[in-house]
């Protein structure tokens, strides 16, 4: 786009804002071609599904509804290599959703109603700002079609953000495991032993470097706190009523199962390293969790995730200072699997 582009666009008719529109798809990876490959036009498109943040905070809202849906087929993973929440050499994991035959990811589809040319672009332009994200040198997320149940019965075709398994951040074929010790470990500050982190690797994508990050603290902001909320809300709202809601519930409750198999991979992985990296760690992932609280919609839950940190923090450095044989933390093997699981 030229210099000129939004000054163009802010005075031209449906011509101008045609050729707004088409630039936007075109710069949204994979959108192009999952419009023709369904004989679309991107006009026939006013449905966009998301996970997680997406439908919670939204990037477009000028005539915007949301309601719950249900695509079959797929579900999330932290399958994204990020270097904002660690460095380019050692990378931090991100959500990514993936097709895997028999799983169901609940999410919310956000519907427009009669957007103009203009709106349709300003929306684009704005979730492809969002959601698209450059590891390696190349895109890690694909923009595709996809069939999506909604909870007033419809089925509806929405622009869907995928990763993309051809891409050199895809981690995907990693093992579970080697995916858990990834996030455990996975930090962007410089560590000097015995001092607390300060300032981020010049190897990690962040716009500053104060901006401390760890790939933990991200799982908890966007896994965790979520899950706790929405166990929360469906425990006040009773009983599911519709089969829509029976299903939605069961879709979350296994997203909520393999989370907490994460949770628990990452903290056993975490519990191996030696106290002091730990204790860095934790108090990298306590500047990280206390700078997300601003922007936090649970922030009862987040202001009770940072107690907990600060908590650890404590307890690491009461660590430090015991002679090493007997600095070791305990580790239950008695988990409760359903601790997570909502009902």
């Amino acid at each position: 786009m030229d210099s000129g582009g939004f000054n163009k666009y802010a005075q031209g008719g449906d011509d101008v804002q045609l050729e707004r529109l088409q630039k936007a798809v075109d710069a949204m990876p994979g959108l192009r071609e999952a419009l023709e490959g369904r004989s679309l036009e991107i006009t026939d498109i006013n449905d966009i599904f998301g996970y997680g943040s997406l439908p919670d905070q939204p990037h477009y809202k000028t005539g915007l509804t949301v309601q719950k849906g249900l695509l079959e087929g797929c579900r999330r993973d932290l399958v994204i290599e990020c270097s904002r929440s660690g460095t380019n050499t050692n990378p931090g994991l991100v959500f990514g959703l993936e097709k895997q035959e028999g799983a169901v990811q609940a999410g919310g589809i956000l519907s427009y109603d009669n957007p103009t040319l203009e709106q349709r672009a300003e929306n684009l332009e704005l979730l492809r700002n969002r959601e698209t994200m450059q590891t390696k040198g190349a895109h890690v997320y694909t923009f595709a079609i996809m069939d999506v149940e909604a909870e007033d019965g419809s089925i509806r075709p929405c622009i869907t953000c995928m990763s993309d398994t051809n891409a050199p951040g895809y981690a995907g074929n990693a093992s579970f495991d080697e995916r858990a010790q990834r996030i455990a470990k996975a930090h962007n500050a410089i560590y000097v032993p015995g001092e607390s982190p300060k300032e981020t690797d010049l190897d990690s994508t962040v716009y500053s470097r104060s901006d401390i990050r760890t790939s933990r603290a991200y799982f908890n902001q966007c896994a965790i706190i979520p899950l706790i909320a929405a166990q929360q809300k469906m425990e006040k709202a009773g009983e599911p009523t519709t089969d829509f809601e029976t299903r939605y519930r069961s879709a979350l409750a296994q997203d909520a199962d393999y989370l907490h198999r994460y949770e628990y991979a990452i903290e056993s992985a975490r519990r191996t390293l030696p106290i002091d990296e730990q204790r860095f760690l934790a108090e990298a992932e306590l500047i990280d969790t206390e700078s997300f609280l601003n922007v936090a919609t649970e922030k009862d839950l987040m202001r009770g995730l940072i107690e907990g940190l600060r908590e650890e923090v404590a307890e690491l450095k009461g660590m430090d200072r015991t002679p090493l044989h007997a600095a070791t933390r305990h580790i239950d093997t008695d988990h409760d699997d359903q601790a997570f699981i909502p009902t």
